[in-house]
């Protein structure tokens, strides 16, 4: 661990998820952040390659692998991941993608966004990375919903309150973990990192975007424009994720009405153009209609994620 500015009292795990990673992409991240924060914990989703995944991490001092027996979903990989660094006393969790890319200073940069805001007096839920485009550069606005409306909020020089922080670079401390609860493993994929930056708000926190800290950042399979905005199309296997977890959000008590309606319209409208353009509509259309019914199905809204 290298940064002048880390305080000696924080102690910092990164928790990468993988599944079937490409082994040079995954090194490369490792490489980035082993120096940057205290522990590097790899949990595996039951990847083909789990075994040159482990030799090429075999000998690393603070990189850790964590193998599952079976896919379990993203969010219950991050909990593994989070309640491993807790037993080692970490006091932040930081998440990344298996194809996740950072740059000197990313911890450092974030640690001190969130010592300058909770010096401020704010309640902290997490803070997060500027995303661009890796294709345009373009830098992605923050999202704030209001109601059924989104405000896109233009990134300057100051970090900025959004209605949630994409899961893949941000950081977390383990005693507002405590206190709002873990991801929710029934997501298994989609809406896990706006479901828990919506939570917690219900809990008195803020999600907040830092401006000065910057990631690479690719969203779904294909992008397309309509109507003068890019949308994010996906695989079968995501459709089903996605239309499932749209419901569920509807669901959840504790997210507001604006946004329920938001999303059951835009991802019904996503859904009609992920068929139009598919190559196999039957099965999309299959995989849209599994994942609807089974929005409808038991589901425990109010489950406790500790």
């Amino acid at each position: 661990m290298q940064s002048s500015n880390f305080e000696p009292q924080k102690i910092v795990c990164a928790i990468i998820v993988t599944f079937n990673p490409e082994g040079s992409v995954l090194k490369n991240i490792v490489s980035e952040i082993k120096t940057q924060v205290n522990t590097v914990v790899i949990v595996d989703n039951n990847s083909k390659n789990i075994d040159s995944v482990k030799d090429a991490f075999h000998g690393e001092s603070n990189v850790e692998i964590i193998s599952l027996d079976d896919n379990f979903g993203i969010a219950y990989a991050q909990n593994r991941g989070i309640k491993h660094a807790k037993n080692k006393n970490a006091t932040h969790v930081i998440l990344f993608d298996q194809d996740s890319a950072v740059s000197e200073g990313f911890v450092d940069g974030l640690i001190s966004c969130e010592n300058d805001l909770l010096k401020s007096g704010v309640k902290v839920g997490g803070v997060g990375p500027a995303f661009y485009d890796r294709e345009t550069g373009k830098t992605y606005p923050a999202t704030v919903y209001r109601g059924c409306f989104i405000d896109r909020v233009d990134l300057v020089d100051e970090p900025v309150v959004a209605t949630f922080i994409i899961a893949s670079g941000s950081l977390i401390r383990i005693s507002v973990l405590d206190d709002v609860g873990y991801m929710r493993e029934d997501f298994f994929i989609d809406f896990v990192d706006v479901e828990w930056s919506i939570r917690a708000k219900t809990y008195g926190y803020n999600v907040y975007i830092n401006p000065l800290v910057k990631m690479e950042h690719s969203i779904g399979d294909q992008r397309i424009k309509i109507f003068g905005r890019m949308i994010s199309m996906h695989s079968d296997f995501r459709k089903y994720y996605i239309s499932r977890n749209a419901i569920y959000m509807t669901r959840l008590p504790y997210v507001p009405f604006g946004y329920k309606v938001r999303v059951i319209l835009f991802n019904f409208i996503r859904s009609c153009v992920g068929v139009f353009i598919s190559e196999s509509r039957k099965s999309s259309i299959k995989s849209l209609y599994r994942g609807w019914m089974a929005g409808f199905s038991h589901f425990d809204a109010n489950k406790n994620w500790r």
